[in-house]
């Protein structure tokens, strides 16, 4: 086999069979198959790149051997800038096109603009597909992340429930089946509260490779089979047989061209293909980031828990919990009996306890509390001497009424009074409120403008010790071709200035060219910081660190101009 075809077994994007590579067969194949055959209505929700495409396609192909017909719908195909009609449309068409109906969806479609569109669409399914196709139908829906964002689909999903719910009354719906495939959780496709969820009964657990099943991809590594079988083991300690990180790591075993592999050549690749810097290059991750930092829908509780679980705690699979349901649809935990684990070392690695803590949202509201407190208190009591004086004041009232003989009558005076007493009671109240609010408003303001004096400081030194921690990570790396001692030194003290991935990068490389190799790259951090300050032979001097700083200004200063 030559070495493009080699390197052609492994797929890193689309499906297997689209690409032409090679496929590897789950439990979940025969799973998927088993239902689809049944009629039954079934769903695979899981994270990205886990190969739920090619399985569908594969599905797809088995059920054309045995006879059954089958529809794959890409929602994206359909795309989500269209009104609500061009989707349901767009749909037919594409069920139109696959089954070589006889029947035409546009003119089918225009003939019934007396029916709501949900509506038009089963009594598509009933009176042109199932009665056009007499075979078993299997509708493949993929990407229904994609619905997320539009308003109207909520009908869709309810439709889909109720085609089956109708077999009831309707056996020839017994025909008809649907699979549906993509990131997305049960719950968030019918997001009305006022209608029941939607519960497809049959889910599909899409698990990563076990070795057995990834055996196949040591052969494009070109190497004796024994050799190829071994670094593979030491590939997959690294990914746990994640698909797509174990076929990027093959892909770039295949590309460093090594004629014999030891543990710490593979673990060289991991550290150059997905870790430090390269962490920020790589599609799979940067969607791991962004699950966990932009698009969470609790993003300190999604962020705790993974803590949590990455440090080992026991956390429980809770089906009906979203910050659960989050991170198992991110990719970055996974079930194990009915604990939750990070789902591979890679992962555990790159988002390691330092990146949650550097991510976390930072809670004001919990420190104010207290204080504003004590202001409403302190306002408190500030306003009892106004309300003694109005008090007083409405005594010395009556008195001067009855000193002076005024010839209203008592009832008429004390009518006057309490009207008088009313009305400075309010004014008083009016008073005392508009001075809390004013006094609120102020101590927010000023709290504000602390706050965020404060988070300026702070946030200029960390980026001064981050920007010279990576300066001399940079450095370190440059040198240790030339001088590993010096370059193990500015390594150390980048470290220490502040823990950047570039620091850990040059800390893990210049270790890997150490007698602990065998260890560098599954240390964690403090234990990198550890074994370097051990080998490290002197301390870099106070001179030398500006040295080394103002050699990378001066270099950064010189490519801008």
């Amino acid at each position: 086999m030559s070495s493009e075809r080699k390197h052609a077994i492994y797929t890193v994007g689309g499906t297997v069979q689209a690409g032409g590579g090679l496929y590897l067969s789950r439990r979940a194949d025969d799973e998927l198959l088993n239902l689809c055959r049944q009629g039954a209505f079934a769903y695979i929700l899981t994270a990205r790149q886990m190969g739920k495409s090619s399985l569908m396609v594969r599905t797809a192909n088995q059920l054309a051997d045995e006879k059954i017909r089958s529809v794959i719908i890409d929602l994206t195909q359909i795309g989500a800038h269209v009104t609500p009609e061009q989707w349901y449309l767009g749909l037919l068409a594409i069920i139109e096109d696959q089954l070589a109906l006889s029947t035409d969806a546009a003119a089918w479609w225009e003939a019934t603009p007396h029916l709501g569109l949900t509506q038009r669409m089963t009594k598509f399914f009933e009176e042109v597909l199932l009665k056009d196709v007499a075979e078993p139908v299997v509708v493949f829906v993929d990407e229904i992340g994609a619905t997320l964002g539009l308003d109207f689909t909520d009908d869709f999903y309810a439709a889909i429930r109720f085609l089956y719910n109708a077999r009831a009354i309707k056996p020839e719906f017994k025909r008809l089946s649907f699979a549906i495939f993509g990131v997305a959780a049960p719950g968030e496709l019918i997001r009305d509260p006022q209608r029941m969820p939607f519960d497809f009964r049959q889910s599909v657990e899409l698990g990563d490779f076990t070795y057995e099943e990834a055996a196949p991809l040591a052969e494009g590594l070109s190497l004796p089979p024994g050799e190829a079988k071994q670094v593979l083991r030491w590939a997959m300690k690294w990914t746990n047989g994640h698909p797509y990180l174990t076929q990027r790591l093959c892909i770039a075993m295949v590309e460093a061209r090594h004629l014999r592999w030891t543990e710490a050549d593979v673990d060289r690749v991991v550290a150059d293909t997905f870790l430090g810097a390269m962490s920020e290059q790589d599609g799979n991750l940067q969607f791991v980031r962004d699950m966990l930092t932009k698009h969470a829908p609790d993003v300190e509780g999604a962020l705790t828990t993974y803590g949590e679980i990455r440090a080992g705690n026991s956390v429980r699979d809770e089906e009906r919990s979203t910050v659960i349901t989050h991170l198992k649809l991110s990719g970055v935990v996974r079930r194990e009996g009915a604990q939750l684990r990070t789902r591979n070392r890679i992962y555990e690695t790159v988002f390691d306890e330092q990146w949650v803590k550097d991510h976390l949202p930072f809670n004001w509201r919990k420190r104010v509390r207290p204080a504003a407190a004590g202001l409403i208190a302190a306002t408190f009591m500030i306003s009892l001497p106004t309300a003694f004086y109005a008090l007083n004041q409405g005594r010395k009232l009556e008195n001067a009424l009855v000193k002076t003989g005024d010839s209203l009558k008592a009832e008429e005076a004390k009518r006057k009074i309490a009207e008088q007493s009313s009305a400075e009671a309010q004014a008083l109240k009016k008073s005392v409120e508009d001075a809390f609010r004013e006094a609120e408003s102020a101590r927010r303001r000023a709290e504000a403008s602390a706050q965020l004096a404060r988070a300026n400081a702070i946030d200029a030194e960390r980026q001064r010790d981050i920007a010279q921690s990576r300066e001399l990570a940079t450095t370190s790396i440059s040198l240790l071709p030339n001088d590993p001692n010096l370059s193990l030194i500015l390594a150390t003290n980048a470290a220490r200035i502040a823990r950047t991935r570039q620091a850990e990068d040059a800390l893990r490389r210049c270790l890997l060219e150490s007698p602990m190799r065998d260890r560098a790259m599954s240390m964690r951090f403090d234990e990198l910081m550890e074994s370097a300050r051990r080998l490290s032979p002197r301390e870099l001097t106070p001179e030398e660190r500006e040295k080394y700083l103002h050699e990378s200004t001066g270099k950064r200063e010189n490519r801008k101009r």
